[in-house]
């Protein structure tokens, strides 16, 4: 965007697809499951609600970083690079039935806010 605020190169097709988690939920959910679970080992997925495509965090980037009538340019293909899943699913069943939740329920929520904090932390330096 530096080079060019009119076009953003983008990986892929932009349909692949995965949940996000704010990075705190995460610490959060791993530490829920240490107090919670009696199992002696666990394992746990842990996730939000939903998928988020790179086509919604592209448009929440234009968004937050407040650029506007910008060209997406697409390498194509159903992957981003090689070895990339285009769709990535997770149940968070088991971590949920202890009583776990994140604190953003939603994918795009929690993409969202990674967004908000990167770009914070690029302005601070």
């Amino acid at each position: 965007m530096k080079k060019n605020p009119y076009e953003l190169e983008v990986l892929g097709n932009g349909k692949q697809s995965k949940p996000y988690l704010e990075v705190y939920d995460c610490v959060d959910g791993i530490l829920f499951g240490f107090d919670n679970s009696s199992e002696q080992i666990n394992l746990f997925n842990l996730g939000t609600e939903g998928l988020t495509s790179v086509d919604n965090i592209t448009q929440i980037i234009l968004d937050e970083m407040g650029f506007k009538n910008v060209k997406l340019k697409y390498t194509g293909g159903i992957r981003g690079w090689p070895g990339d899943v285009h769709t990535v699913m997770l149940s968070t069943e088991k971590i949920k039935s202890l009583g776990w939740k994140p604190k953003y329920p939603t994918s795009d929520e929690a993409a969202r806010i990674g967004v908000k904090e990167i770009i914070q932390d690029i302005r601070d330096k």
